[in-house]
Protein backbone atom coordinates (compact mmCIF):
# COMPACT_ATOMS: atom_id res chain seq x y z
CA UNK A 1 0.00 0.00 0.00
CA UNK A 2 1.31 3.42 -0.91
CA UNK A 3 1.59 5.56 2.24
CA UNK A 4 1.75 8.76 0.15
CA UNK A 5 -1.97 8.48 -0.61
CA UNK A 6 -4.26 10.00 2.04
CA UNK A 7 -6.51 7.64 3.96
CA UNK A 8 -9.79 9.37 4.86
CA UNK A 9 -12.00 7.89 7.54
CA UNK A 10 -14.41 5.32 6.10
CA UNK A 11 -18.11 6.13 5.99
CA UNK A 12 -20.50 3.83 7.79
CA UNK A 13 -22.31 1.30 5.60
CA UNK A 14 -24.72 -0.10 8.18
CA UNK A 15 -27.72 1.47 6.45
CA UNK A 16 -26.60 0.57 2.92
CA UNK A 17 -27.97 -2.34 0.91
CA UNK A 18 -25.47 -4.70 -0.75
CA UNK A 19 -25.78 -4.96 -4.52
CA UNK A 20 -22.75 -7.02 -5.52
CA UNK A 21 -21.26 -9.72 -3.30
CA UNK A 22 -18.09 -11.50 -4.42
CA UNK A 23 -17.29 -14.59 -2.38
CA UNK A 24 -13.96 -16.44 -2.50
CA UNK A 25 -13.60 -15.69 -6.21
CA UNK A 26 -10.66 -17.35 -7.96
CA UNK A 27 -9.51 -17.51 -11.59
CA UNK A 28 -6.61 -19.70 -12.67
CA UNK A 29 -4.85 -20.10 -16.00
CA UNK A 30 -2.69 -23.22 -16.42
CA UNK A 31 -2.41 -23.57 -12.66
CA UNK A 32 -1.47 -19.92 -12.07
CA UNK A 33 -3.89 -17.72 -10.09
CA UNK A 34 -4.79 -14.43 -11.80
CA UNK A 35 -7.35 -13.71 -9.07
CA UNK A 36 -7.14 -15.70 -5.85
CA UNK A 37 -9.84 -15.97 -3.18
CA UNK A 38 -11.19 -12.40 -3.48
CA UNK A 39 -14.08 -11.23 -1.29
CA UNK A 40 -15.78 -7.89 -1.85
CA UNK A 41 -19.15 -6.20 -1.32
CA UNK A 42 -20.33 -3.23 -3.40
CA UNK A 43 -23.37 -1.33 -2.15
CA UNK A 44 -26.31 0.10 -4.12
CA UNK A 45 -25.57 3.56 -5.46
CA UNK A 46 -21.87 3.32 -4.63
CA UNK A 47 -19.09 4.55 -6.91
CA UNK A 48 -16.08 2.31 -6.30
CA UNK A 49 -12.63 2.24 -7.87
CA UNK A 50 -9.94 -0.44 -7.86
CA UNK A 51 -6.39 0.76 -8.40
CA UNK A 52 -3.52 -1.61 -8.97
CA UNK A 53 -0.49 -2.56 -10.99
CA UNK A 54 -0.88 -3.80 -14.54
CA UNK A 55 -1.46 -7.54 -14.52
CA UNK A 56 -2.72 -7.75 -10.92
CA UNK A 57 -6.12 -9.10 -12.02
CA UNK A 58 -8.46 -6.09 -12.20
CA UNK A 59 -9.64 -6.74 -15.76
CA UNK A 60 -9.95 -10.47 -15.08
CA UNK A 61 -12.26 -9.72 -12.16
CA UNK A 62 -14.39 -7.37 -14.27
CA UNK A 63 -14.65 -9.93 -17.06
CA UNK A 64 -15.87 -12.53 -14.57
CA UNK A 65 -18.50 -10.10 -13.30
CA UNK A 66 -19.67 -9.44 -16.86
CA UNK A 67 -19.72 -13.15 -17.68
CA UNK A 68 -16.96 -13.08 -20.29
CA UNK A 69 -14.77 -15.32 -18.10
CA UNK A 70 -15.89 -18.24 -15.94
CA UNK A 71 -14.49 -18.33 -12.38
CA UNK A 72 -12.39 -21.31 -11.39
CA UNK A 73 -14.01 -21.13 -7.95
CA UNK A 74 -16.19 -18.82 -5.88
CA UNK A 75 -19.50 -17.06 -6.26
CA UNK A 76 -20.86 -13.80 -7.69
CA UNK A 77 -24.17 -12.55 -6.26
CA UNK A 78 -25.98 -9.56 -7.77
CA UNK A 79 -29.01 -8.27 -5.90
CA UNK A 80 -29.30 -11.66 -4.20
CA UNK A 81 -29.12 -13.67 -7.44
CA UNK A 82 -26.30 -16.13 -8.13
CA UNK A 83 -24.86 -15.29 -11.56
CA UNK A 84 -22.89 -18.53 -11.95
CA UNK A 85 -25.13 -19.93 -14.70
CA UNK A 86 -26.36 -16.61 -16.14
CA UNK A 87 -24.93 -15.83 -19.62
CA UNK A 88 -23.53 -12.33 -20.27
CA UNK A 89 -26.47 -11.15 -22.38
CA UNK A 90 -28.92 -11.90 -19.56
CA UNK A 91 -26.95 -10.20 -16.79
CA UNK A 92 -28.17 -6.70 -15.78
CA UNK A 93 -24.58 -5.52 -16.20
CA UNK A 94 -22.90 -3.38 -18.84
CA UNK A 95 -19.19 -3.01 -19.45
CA UNK A 96 -17.38 -0.09 -21.08
CA UNK A 97 -13.97 -0.81 -22.60
CA UNK A 98 -10.94 1.36 -23.28
CA UNK A 99 -11.52 1.01 -27.04
CA UNK A 100 -15.16 2.24 -26.62
CA UNK A 101 -16.21 -0.41 -29.23
CA UNK A 102 -18.43 2.02 -31.14
CA UNK A 103 -19.80 0.91 -34.50
CA UNK A 104 -18.00 3.09 -37.10
CA UNK A 105 -20.81 2.91 -39.67
CA UNK A 106 -23.47 4.08 -37.18
CA UNK A 107 -24.29 7.58 -36.00
CA UNK A 108 -24.09 8.61 -32.36
CA UNK A 109 -27.80 8.04 -31.79
CA UNK A 110 -27.70 4.69 -33.61
CA UNK A 111 -24.83 3.53 -31.41
CA UNK A 112 -26.74 4.47 -28.28
CA UNK A 113 -29.88 2.74 -29.56
CA UNK A 114 -28.16 -0.49 -30.60
CA UNK A 115 -28.55 -2.45 -27.35
CA UNK A 116 -32.13 -1.24 -26.91
CA UNK A 117 -33.03 -2.53 -30.37
CA UNK A 118 -31.40 -5.86 -29.57
CA UNK A 119 -33.69 -6.06 -26.53
CA UNK A 120 -36.65 -5.34 -28.85
CA UNK A 121 -37.92 -2.35 -26.90
CA UNK A 122 -40.76 -0.35 -28.48
CA UNK A 123 -39.61 2.36 -30.90
CA UNK A 124 -41.06 5.13 -28.74
CA UNK A 125 -39.18 3.84 -25.68
CA UNK A 126 -35.95 3.60 -27.66
CA UNK A 127 -36.31 7.16 -28.95
CA UNK A 128 -37.06 8.43 -25.44
CA UNK A 129 -34.03 6.74 -23.89
CA UNK A 130 -31.71 7.85 -26.69
CA UNK A 131 -32.81 11.46 -26.24
CA UNK A 132 -32.39 11.12 -22.48
CA UNK A 133 -28.85 9.77 -22.86
CA UNK A 134 -27.87 12.42 -25.42
CA UNK A 135 -28.94 15.08 -22.94
CA UNK A 136 -27.16 13.36 -20.06
CA UNK A 137 -23.79 13.41 -21.85
CA UNK A 138 -24.40 16.75 -23.64
CA UNK A 139 -24.18 15.26 -27.15
CA UNK A 140 -27.52 16.35 -28.64
CA UNK A 141 -25.91 18.42 -31.39
CA UNK A 142 -23.70 15.49 -32.42
CA UNK A 143 -26.50 12.91 -32.69
CA UNK A 144 -26.13 12.49 -36.47
CA UNK A 145 -22.34 12.30 -36.51
CA UNK A 146 -20.31 9.12 -36.81
CA UNK A 147 -17.47 8.14 -34.45
CA UNK A 148 -14.68 9.29 -36.79
CA UNK A 149 -16.16 12.81 -36.67
CA UNK A 150 -15.82 12.99 -32.87
CA UNK A 151 -12.96 13.75 -30.50
CA UNK A 152 -11.66 11.13 -28.07
CA UNK A 153 -13.59 12.65 -25.19
CA UNK A 154 -16.79 12.79 -27.23
CA UNK A 155 -16.44 9.14 -28.24
CA UNK A 156 -16.04 8.25 -24.60
CA UNK A 157 -19.25 10.08 -23.72
CA UNK A 158 -21.12 8.20 -26.45
CA UNK A 159 -19.79 4.87 -25.15
CA UNK A 160 -20.90 5.82 -21.64
CA UNK A 161 -24.35 6.85 -22.89
CA UNK A 162 -24.73 3.53 -24.71
CA UNK A 163 -23.73 1.64 -21.55
CA UNK A 164 -26.24 3.54 -19.43
CA UNK A 165 -29.11 3.40 -21.94
CA UNK A 166 -30.06 -0.14 -20.91
CA UNK A 167 -30.25 0.99 -17.27
CA UNK A 168 -27.96 -1.69 -15.86
CA UNK A 169 -27.83 -2.48 -12.18
CA UNK A 170 -24.05 -2.54 -12.39
CA UNK A 171 -21.77 -0.61 -14.74
CA UNK A 172 -18.19 -1.80 -15.20
CA UNK A 173 -15.53 0.53 -16.59
CA UNK A 174 -12.26 -1.14 -17.59
CA UNK A 175 -9.59 1.56 -18.10
CA UNK A 176 -12.02 3.71 -20.12
CA UNK A 177 -9.61 6.67 -20.16
CA UNK A 178 -6.40 4.79 -20.84
CA UNK A 179 -6.20 5.97 -24.45
CA UNK A 180 -6.56 9.68 -23.60
CA UNK A 181 -3.76 12.11 -22.85
CA UNK A 182 -3.31 13.16 -19.22
CA UNK A 183 -5.06 16.54 -19.47
CA UNK A 184 -8.12 15.11 -21.20
CA UNK A 185 -8.08 12.04 -18.95
CA UNK A 186 -8.23 14.19 -15.81
CA UNK A 187 -11.10 16.23 -17.23
CA UNK A 188 -13.02 13.17 -18.39
CA UNK A 189 -12.68 11.50 -14.98
CA UNK A 190 -14.56 14.41 -13.48
CA UNK A 191 -17.17 14.37 -16.26
CA UNK A 192 -17.79 10.63 -15.97
CA UNK A 193 -18.23 10.76 -12.19
CA UNK A 194 -20.53 13.78 -12.54
CA UNK A 195 -22.72 11.83 -14.98
CA UNK A 196 -22.74 8.77 -12.74
CA UNK A 197 -23.66 10.84 -9.71
CA UNK A 198 -26.66 12.12 -11.65
CA UNK A 199 -27.91 8.66 -12.52
CA UNK A 200 -26.47 6.94 -9.41
CA UNK A 201 -25.71 3.84 -11.46
CA UNK A 202 -23.27 1.54 -9.67
CA UNK A 203 -19.74 1.80 -11.00
CA UNK A 204 -16.85 -0.59 -10.84
CA UNK A 205 -13.67 0.74 -12.35
CA UNK A 206 -10.54 -1.25 -13.09
CA UNK A 207 -8.63 1.93 -13.88
CA UNK A 208 -4.86 1.71 -13.62
CA UNK A 209 -2.41 4.27 -15.00
CA UNK A 210 0.78 2.30 -14.59
CA UNK A 211 2.53 -0.33 -12.53
CA UNK A 212 3.76 2.16 -9.90
CA UNK A 213 1.54 2.83 -6.91
CA UNK A 214 2.42 6.52 -6.79
CA UNK A 215 1.49 6.89 -10.46
CA UNK A 216 -2.21 6.47 -9.73
CA UNK A 217 -2.02 10.23 -9.36
CA UNK A 218 -5.42 11.75 -8.68
CA UNK A 219 -7.51 8.83 -9.92
CA UNK A 220 -8.70 7.95 -6.42
CA UNK A 221 -9.92 11.50 -5.75
CA UNK A 222 -13.01 11.13 -7.91
CA UNK A 223 -14.56 8.03 -6.33
CA UNK A 224 -16.41 7.49 -3.07
CA UNK A 225 -14.27 4.51 -2.13
CA UNK A 226 -11.21 2.85 -3.53
CA UNK A 227 -8.80 0.01 -2.96
CA UNK A 228 -5.20 -0.42 -4.07
CA UNK A 229 -4.42 -4.04 -4.90
CA UNK A 230 -0.68 -4.61 -5.32
CA UNK A 231 -1.20 -8.39 -5.44
CA UNK A 232 -4.56 -10.12 -5.40
CA UNK A 233 -2.90 -13.52 -5.37
CA UNK A 234 -2.61 -13.27 -1.58
CA UNK A 235 -6.34 -13.88 -1.03
CA UNK A 236 -8.08 -11.25 1.11
CA UNK A 237 -11.25 -9.34 1.83
CA UNK A 238 -10.84 -6.18 -0.23
CA UNK A 239 -13.12 -4.25 2.12
CA UNK A 240 -10.80 -4.89 5.06
CA UNK A 241 -8.69 -1.84 4.23
CA UNK A 242 -10.69 0.28 1.81
CA UNK A 243 -10.92 4.04 2.09
CA UNK A 244 -14.15 5.98 1.61
CA UNK A 245 -13.58 9.48 0.35
CA UNK A 246 -15.21 12.50 1.94
CA UNK A 247 -16.35 14.31 -1.18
Amino acid sequence: MNDAIPRPQAKTRKALTPLLEIRNLTKSYDGQHAVDDVNLTIYKGEIFALLGASGCGKSTLLRMLAGFEQPSAGQIMLDGVDLSQVPPYLRPINMMFQSYALFPHMTVEQNIAFGLKQDKLPKAEIASRVNEMLGLVHMQEFAKRKPHQLSGGQRQRVALARSLAKRPKLLLLDEPMGALDKKLRDRMQLEVVDILERVRCDLRNGYSRSGRGDDHGGAYRHYESWEICPDWRAGRDLRASDHSLQR
